[in-house]
């Protein structure tokens, strides 16, 4: 696509390699970020009945979601943050720390969703998503 200049001259432009790099830039943090609620998710699921997941939510039985798919990030921390449903998912990294990181995680999902960070900003926080991710799917 060419780009004009307001007195229509010619000033540069816009290619599909440009493009591409824009979406990866806005869509790769929304990405990742889906990728680690969906492994979070999958290793509730395991663990867990589903209507302890359910009645753990807010909107889960009005929306008719089943199992951790009814539990919002910061449902997913709060539920963890028990210690009885912490010692029942087995891990031994301590509890405090795996809250703080889904909450992190939430933290930057909202900012992220409400248009508040920078992709620039968030380099050091998506890699902190990616280590979650990876550390989640070493547990299922």
């Amino acid at each position: 696509m060419f780009v004009f200049s307001n007195r229509g001259k010619l000033s540069g432009i816009v290619t599909t390699t440009d493009l591409a790099l824009q979406f990866n830039l806005l869509a790769r943090p929304f990405l990742q970020i889906g990728e680690c609620e969906r492994q979070l998710r999958q290793l509730l699921d395991k663990t867990f009945a589903s209507t302890e997941l359910v009645d753990a939510s807010r909107y889960g039985k009005k929306n008719g979601d089943t199992g951790a798919a009814a539990m919002t990030l910061g449902e997913i921390k709060i539920f963890l943050s028990k210690p009885d449903n912490w010692k029942k998912l087995g891990v031994t990294l301590p509890r405090e720390v795996v809250v703080d990181w889904v909450g992190e995680v939430g933290d930057l999902r909202n900012r992220i969703a409400h248009f508040k960070s920078d992709a620039d900003d968030i380099h050091d926080e998506l890699l902190q998503v990616r280590t979650l991710t990876e550390w989640v799917r070493t547990l299922l």
